[in-house]
């Protein structure tokens, strides 16, 4: 799985349309095994959608996107998640702790 991250350098941008950069993390059962970032100053706002699915993403995580782009990105098969926390990296852990833990019938065990 490839979840795409909208940042602006170690930061998320309050909007999609604002990002400098598109972090692309590599996730296998859960876990991030890789990452590549790809900066955004070659590509108009209106390519950054497209680069998101070319580039094989089935998640956008960013902090708030346009409708119009969402509609585009989920019609095509892009999830979009609204990460709370201003790290990418622990927007990821957000969403994959989302997707592995309050799906498919798992649940998270408190500690004793």
């Amino acid at each position: 799985m490839v979840v795409a991250v909208a940042c602006n350098g170690l930061h998320i941008p309050a909007l999609f349309a604002h990002a400098t950069d598109l972090t692309f993390y590599r996730v296998d059962r859960g876990v991030v095994v890789g990452s590549r970032t790809i900066p955004l100053a070659e590509f108009p706002s209106h390519q950054r959608s497209d680069l998101v699915q070319s580039l094989g993403a089935q998640a956008l995580v960013c902090r708030s996107i346009d409708g119009a782009v969402r509609a585009s990105l989920e019609k095509n098969g892009v999830e979009v998640f609204f990460a709370q926390s201003d790290d990418p990296a622990s927007a990821v852990r957000e969403y994959l702790h989302g997707t592995f833990f309050a799906s498919d019938g798992f649940q998270e065990i408190a500690p004793a």
